[in-house]
């Protein structure tokens, strides 16, 4: 948020800069996710069934009418959903690195069913976490 603020003040509201850290900014706040088995990006709105399937709303296009008209909400299998990048998560389930359960950060990269997290915390250092392991966060603290 705070770089896309700093980028209007410093750039202007139609410097690239600025769009680019506005369009980032959206993305992550509609926790934008890929829906493997259709090979499409939707919005994720939250859990159900104790975290075992994931709502979402999409497909998310560019055009807002071809987006309306063709928009579904699906509950799908949590294996099935990646969180995009940026998207918050929160960690849990791990056994090896169990001091990383419960912490929230963001998703950075991603490799071989491993996204590259980096945490709030201070001192934390960015750590690679399965998938199966994080789960998006809704409301953040």
């Amino acid at each position: 948020m705070k770089s896309a603020a700093i980028s209007r003040q410093v750039h202007g509201p139609t410097h690239n800069c600025t769009l680019s850290a506005t369009a980032a900014l959206k993305d992550v706040k509609e926790r934008r996710v890929f829906i493997d088995s259709r090979k499409q990006w939707f919005q994720a709105l939250r859990y159900e069934n104790e975290g075992l399937s994931c709502v979402v709303r999409g497909p998310v296009v560019d055009s807002m009418q071809e987006q309306e008209e063709n928009m579904l909400t699906l509950s799908l299998p949590i294996t099935d959903v990646f969180p995009g990048p940026g998207t918050p998560v929160v960690c849990q389930g791990l056994i090896e690195r169990a001091h990383l359960n419960g912490k929230i950060g963001d998703t950075r990269g991603f490799n071989g069913g491993k996204f590259e997290v980096h945490f709030e915390e201070a001192g934390l250092e960015p750590a690679t976490i399965e998938h199966e392991n994080l789960r998006i966060v809704f409301q953040l603290p």
